[in-house]
């Protein structure tokens, strides 16, 4: 499947290079997908818990043969009640503007520029890539050794119903989009994280429960 330049820029935070798949083998995978539009398929639904307590949901997509892991917070809209019924889950507007926004991504038809600046923090050299769409400053991917995070966005309208976003930096301002980094990355909580994949999804994976 070809992509578009700007389907690496978008999902880059959430791509999941080694995942290891446990599933019901006495039933086809393709019958174990919980929800797929067009090329966007879900495979996992797992709700997420912090030292016992609810935290929001992980989905676990495959497009073509990537896999995405993509977390939503309680108060984006994933309580768990929600989370525990998939018709719930697949018919919520927050999730629907994931799936179009992946969807979107595959086949993006606006120019992209990416300017990189880097800075040091914490003994780690991080790279900014600033993402510009129609020469308006959008967002930021972060590149910290190997994880990517996605942050210090503009006002830019990314997608067809996403709406205006919630003012964070504006592309021109490095100070800025360094200090969004600083306030806003938070260690790996690995450890005290824990994963517990929902009864309706039979496709597991290698860390979930």
């Amino acid at each position: 499947m070809k992509k578009h330049i700007f389907y690496d820029l978008w999902l880059a935070t959430d791509k999941a290079p080694q995942v290891k798949l446990e599933y019901d083998d006495s039933k086809k995978i393709k019958d174990q997908i919980l929800y797929q539009y067009k090329d966007v398929r879900l495979l996992n639904v797992s709700k997420s818990y912090c030292d016992g307590n609810y935290q929001g949901v992980w989905f676990l997509f495959l497009v073509d043969t990537d896999f995405l892991k993509i977390f939503k917070p309680v108060d984006g809209g994933f309580d768990e009640r929600i989370a525990d019924n998939l018709k719930s889950v697949i018919s919520t507007k927050h999730f629907r503007n994931i799936v179009n926004g992946i969807y979107e991504s595959i086949n993006y038809n606006k120019k992209i520029d990416v300017d990189t600046f880097t800075f040091k923090h914490n003994n780690n050299h991080v790279k900014c890539d600033k993402v510009y769409i129609e020469n308006e400053y959008a967002f930021t991917n972060y590149h910290t050794n190997n994880v990517v995070q996605r942050g210090a966005y503009s006002e830019y309208s990314i997608f067809s119903d996403s709406g205006v976003n919630i003012f964070q930096c504006d592309g021109n301002n490095n100070d800025c989009i360094i200090n969004y980094y600083k306030d806003k990355s938070v260690p790996n909580l690995a450890n005290t994280v824990t994963l517990h994949s929902t009864s309706y999804s039979t496709i597991r994976y290698e860390n979930s429960i």
